[in-house]
């Protein structure tokens, strides 16, 4: 399957999103000619296509699933996947009709907040929380790792299938049905920054930390390598306090800054191609919770250097009233980009010391 045709269906994906329209009655050449992936409902066993104008108030339905005209197809899309954004992922199974685990744990994520707030007190919280989580149970997971983190998480999130399939874990390949099994785990990205870390304490970190804020925002940062590819990952997490535990904080805008050597940065592009560049001034994340991202790679010398250096992170709330710095380059959005944006100075971040040694 061609780049071209995720990249138009990409596209379509946001302008419907944009128009609150998931599926609409009119339809175009393109979504005529892009068979290769099509909603069907299965019904006891029997494989039924769905028409367009029939998917807008039944696109959760458990019933619902993507057919992919071949394997080849399947394997494809899931690699083209691993190249878009969160935000990208998600739009491209809702432009087919399905709400997938990725949007399922989304919008868990909103009624926790709205559970929440509407709580008039613990007891009443924890009564609420148990039937929350009781609705949930067999779709997504909780934090075994953290019991005081209340947010529930897709199993397996790493996993791309995560974001083509629904509560029923099913697709169809070829003319047949196949029931997709997820590990009942927490993600490596997930278990990067929230699981229990550092001691939000410790002012000597290395190659990670944990902060809370005024008691209330905790950050955690993991700073990976990964010996095989010698990519560095950046994980990065926010939680904000709720009655008696936390939860993820999904409307961030988180900031960092590193600087390593011996070390070649580098940004991955709008059709997910990495991209060597010299250090940027920052890299920025908007209306997020998370991030896990492949920041560059360390540069194997004849001499044998240990890879060594410093991680600065800041959020919106840590820069509330700072002033303003033109930035000549930001990687933000899949561009390196010239913006003007809150001040990061160094005394004001959270920070820590990054050191491995490739060759012990």
């Amino acid at each position: 399957m061609k780049k071209l045709f995720f990249t138009t269906m990409l596209s379509l994906a946001f302008v419907a999103c944009q128009n609150e329209d998931i599926v609409t009655d009119n339809t175009t050449d393109s979504d005529n000619n892009q068979t290769e992936i099509q909603l069907v409902s299965i019904n006891g066993g029997e494989i039924i296509p769905i028409e367009n104008n029939s998917r807008a108030t039944k696109a959760d339905s458990t019933n619902y699933a993507l057919k992919f005209a071949s394997l080849s197809i399947y394997q494809e899309t899931l690699k083209e996947l691993e190249s878009m954004t969160e935000k990208e992922r998600i739009a491209f199974a809702q432009r087919f009709g399905i709400f997938s685990l990725q949007a399922i744990a989304q919008k868990a994520d909103a009624e926790l907040d709205a559970i929440g707030e509407e709580a008039a007190n613990e007891s009443d919280f924890t009564k609420k929380y148990e039937e929350y989580k009781k609705k949930y149970e067999g779709i997504l997971i909780a934090n075994e790792y953290d019991t005081e983190d209340l947010s529930l998480y897709v199993p397996d999130g790493d996993n791309m299938a995560t974001y083509l399939v629904n509560a029923s874990q099913n697709i169809v390949i070829g003319n047949k049905v196949k029931t997709l099994s997820f590990t009942q785990d927490m993600s490596r990205s997930d278990k990067a920054v929230f699981t229990p870390h550092v001691s939000p304490l410790s002012t000597s970190d290395v190659n990670g930390f944990q902060r809370i804020l005024n008691g209330s925002k905790k950050t955690t940062c993991s700073v990976f390598f990964d010996t095989p590819s010698l990519f560095v990952t950046v994980s990065i997490g926010i939680q904000k306090k709720m009655w008696y535990g936390w939860k993820r904080d999904n409307n961030r805008d988180i900031y960092y800054e590193i600087e390593l050597t011996p070390f070649v940065y580098n940004f991955w592009g709008l059709y997910g191609n990495q991209i060597n560049i010299s250090k940027p001034d920052l890299y920025l994340f908007q209306q997020t919770g998370k991030i896990d991202y492949k920041t560059g790679y360390y540069y194997v010398s004849s001499n044998k250097k240990p890879l060594t250096g410093n991680i600065w992170v800041w959020h919106d709330i840590l820069l509330q009233g700072a002033s303003q710095k033109t930035y000549n380059s930001v990687v933000c959005n899949s561009l390196v980009q010239k913006m003007t944006l809150p001040t990061c100075n160094h005394n004001d971040e959270y920070s820590c010391s990054i050191s491995y040694n490739p060759y012990q």
